[in-house]
């Protein structure tokens, strides 16, 4: 069992959540999804990270999927990056594919990986 985790006696993978308020550092991987409303500071590796609005993330997150509704700076490695209205991602970012809504921001170096 996965610490702050959810989950399920079927297949589905674990669901990590670190609410708003929460303060974390240190070092998380996961087969399913973190979800961070609080601040976290180090690394991540999981299928999906949700960084919620409000959030603060000062990390390396390596992950199929990451979606940015916060503050982000440092490295995101993903398949799939989407920055949502409230997102905000500064530092490096490698993505296959990426979408940015209106209002996201990103700044930083930027590249496209096959």
């Amino acid at each position: 069992m996965s610490f702050f985790s959810s989950e399920n006696n079927s297949n589905s993978a674990a669901l990590s959540l670190f609410g708003k308020g929460s303060n974390f550092e240190g070092k998380m991987d996961s087969a399913g999804t973190i979800d961070i409303a609080g601040n976290y500071n180090g690394e991540i590796k999981a299928k999906e990270v949700v960084l919620r609005e409000g959030s603060r993330t000062n990390a390396t997150i390596v992950a199929e999927i990451v979606r940015i509704n916060g503050y982000f700076d440092g490295h995101v490695q993903s398949d799939h990056l989407i920055i949502e209205k409230h997102g905000a991602i500064h530092g490096k970012m490698s993505y296959k594919t990426i979408i940015v809504e209106s209002g996201g921001m990103l700044h930083g170096e930027i590249n496209r990986v096959e």
